[in-house]
């Protein structure tokens, strides 16, 4: 686990160096993140010697305060539940992503991965898939997450929410978040449960700055 913990604090670094000069990455994933890394022959354990993160192409200034252009940006099992819709996006959209690269790092469960050629013969988007499946974990849709996309796009929301949940759309055999514990994921221990709850919070007013994240005490 420390291991793990070097690797996800020092991307966490590199996403603040991002947004300490006002950018948003966009595609935060565990390919992004580069490993530079050596073993020696007569231990069993990896050392770390750098970690990057890459892969820049989505990436887009935070100009003037204002959002970036409400495209389809980033990766649909990573992306956060304002970013499935294309609104709403900011720095929080970041460390949503980041969350989830938590939540796999530490439980190895592949929470929003698809099968797409499944989901095309149904007729549903990856994108609706995911968000279903955030909301069968951490739902349902808080207000403030519905007031931040807005109009339209909180209609879709509570539509998804409200026809998915019923037809166990994105539902799985992994359950609601609050059920996971240290019987079924053994690092999943309470600090590390309130910590990813913390990062993973559907209202993106609600999250922790990343800054915020690396203060957190669970890296300790």
């Amino acid at each position: 686990m420390e291991v793990r913990k070097l690797i996800l604090q020092q991307a966490a670094k590199a996403i603040k160096i991002l947004h300490d000069n006002h950018w948003i990455h966009f595609d935060v994933k565990p390919d992004v993140v580069m490993l530079d890394w050596s073993r020696h022959e007569d231990k069993e354990e990896m050392r770390i010697d750098r970690v990057a993160l890459s892969d820049m192409d989505y990436a887009s200034p935070m100009t003037g305060g204002r959002e970036p252009w409400p495209g389809p940006y980033g990766t649909p099992e990573w992306r956060s539940p304002e970013g499935q819709v294309y609104g709403g996006w900011g720095y929080h959209s970041d460390v949503f992503s980041f969350g989830l690269v938590c939540l796999f790092t530490v439980t190895g469960a592949r929470t929003t991965h698809p099968s797409f050629k499944g989901l095309k013969e149904d007729g549903i988007s990856p994108s609706r898939y995911v968000l279903s499946c955030l909301f069968h974990y951490f739902g349902p849709p808080p207000e403030g997450l519905l007031r931040k996309v807005g109009g339209e796009k909180a209609k879709v929301m509570i539509r998804i929410w409200e026809e998915d949940y019923q037809n166990s759309v994105g539902e799985n055999e992994l359950g609601r978040f609050q059920e996971w514990d240290e019987h079924r994921f053994p690092l999943l221990d309470p600090d590390t449960k309130r910590f990813l709850s913390r990062i993973l919070n559907l209202d993106p007013a609600k999250r922790p700055t990343i800054t915020e994240v690396l203060e957190d005490p669970w890296w300790k």
